[in-house]
């Protein structure tokens, strides 16, 4: 199967799942961006892409085409940008691909469920390749695995983490 660099490299099965809702109105936070960023400013009200890799971002950057997309660079310091936080509050969607050598998926996720809005959703790609990430977010959250092939034909996980855990959600004794 070659690679086709009109879809992310996300679960088919996700795909097909996640096409069937109108997001127009809702806006998606990207940490790591790629195909996925030409996908979603399609599908997204506003997409807010972060990449750590500058020539990547700066391809991706010549291919977008929805004005109401925005790149930016991070790096190690991005727990501490302040923009980062806004955008992290005011996202309907954050989906965690980034490169995990760089900063892992677990920092992350840890990060954005500290500063994201209480009805945010998150979604974690590859989470059986960044098992500490998804065994967090597992803990914090309710979780929808699509298991399935992507479009490199490698076999993975891409999950739909909400709404939060909390008392609510519980019995009570």
């Amino acid at each position: 199967m070659n690679i086709d660099d009109t879809i992310p490299t996300l679960t088919y099965p996700f795909l097909d799942y996640f096409s069937n809702y109108n997001l127009e109105d809702k806006i998606l936070l990207e940490i790591g961006s790629g195909n996925s960023t030409l996908f979603w400013e399609n599908k997204f009200k506003k997409v807010i892409s972060y990449e750590n890799n500058i020539l990547y971002l700066n391809y991706i950057s010549s291919k977008i085409k929805n004005h109401s997309t925005e790149l930016f660079f991070y790096d190690t310091t991005i727990f501490k940008n302040k923009k980062f936080v806004e955008h992290i509050k005011i996202a309907d969607y954050v989906v965690i691909d980034n490169d995990p050598k760089y900063i892992t998926r677990k920092l992350f996720s840890m990060f954005i469920h500290k500063n994201m809005k209480k009805d945010a959703t998150i979604i974690l790609d590859n989470g059986t390749w960044n098992i500490e990430a998804y065994n967090y977010l597992i803990k914090h959250f309710f979780v929808k695995d699509f298991p399935g092939l992507n479009n490199s034909n490698q076999l993975t996980v891409t999950s739909i983490f909400s709404p939060q855990k909390t008392d609510e959600y519980f019995f009570k004794r």
